[in-house]
């Protein structure tokens, strides 16, 4: 910190007062050497960024740090509580423990998700997602060959045990069964729903009542689904399951 230089006898000390500013001359020329220096680094940094080519397109959203952090902190919650809700269940699942696998308080729980059924209702959802992602994601032109594949692959995914246990076992006792096959609705329950009329329609299968084709699909899913987790990889009993399913597909089968 600087301070005055101390006054001679008569008042003035001409050799005090040029030693004093000269050191505040000094560091104020320091001073704004720094400031220049990080304000070359940043626009250094700035136009390294804006390198061309690497323009931001116009219309397009740009998150805030805030947003970031926002989005970072809910998502290594659901993280946590996916797999806590996977192993010990929901009525086991502590909120204390989801918080400190996820490194955040258990405040921040209650900001992103209300409560511990929430969050619970937010995992299944994005759960839900996933498996409607997985079984939409199936190459092909010909659309039956495409729903028995498609319906395969939801099989060994389903089988996992977050899905077991979340999905088919927890989120209907959680949320109750009317309320959890109004969620259903919106994502692979919901799908069938869309995509049944138009097969029928199309003469790829029989007319049975969309609600009763949804289902007994979404039964055949869970329990085929089921045997093949008990199973833990055994490829007969895979390979028993996947027969069993290509006879009652083919039964609905309209050609």
């Amino acid at each position: 910190m600087l301070t005055a230089p101390s006054s001679s006898v008569c008042g003035f000390d001409p050799a005090g007062e040029l030693l004093f500013l000269w050191r505040f001359r000094r560091r104020c020329v320091g001073a704004k050497i720094a400031i220049a220096a990080g304000l070359g680094a940043l626009g250094q940094a700035s136009s390294e960024k804006r390198q061309p080519g690497c323009r931001i397109p116009q219309g397009a959203v740009v998150k805030t740090r805030r947003e970031m952090n926002v989005a970072a902190t809910r998502a290594a919650l659901l993280a946590a509580a996916r797999k806590q809700f996977a192993r010990v269940g929901y009525s086991r699942a502590e909120m204390g423990k989801i918080a400190a696998d996820a490194r955040v308080t258990t405040g921040a729980i209650y900001h992103h998700f209300g409560s511990k059924r929430g969050l619970f209702l937010a995992v299944a959802e994005q759960l839900e997602a996933d498996i409607l992602r997985e079984g939409l994601g199936v190459p092909g032109d010909d659309p039956w060959r495409r729903f028995r594949a498609g319906f395969e692959k939801l099989i060994d995914f389903c089988a996992a045990a977050e899905v077991q246990r979340i999905i088919f076992v927890e989120a209907p006792q959680v949320m109750g069964p009317e309320a959890w096959r109004k969620i259903e609705l919106k994502y692979a329950y919901g799908a069938l729903h869309e995509t049944l009329p138009k097969m029928i329609a199309a003469g790829m299968m029989k007319a049975y009542p969309v609600e009763l084709l949804a289902r007994t699909l979404l039964a055949l899913l869970r329990e085929t689904s089921a045997e093949v987790a008990r199973a833990k990889g055994d490829a007969k009993v895979r390979k028993q399951v996947s027969e069993l399913v290509g006879g009652v597909l083919e039964a609905l089968a309209a050609r």
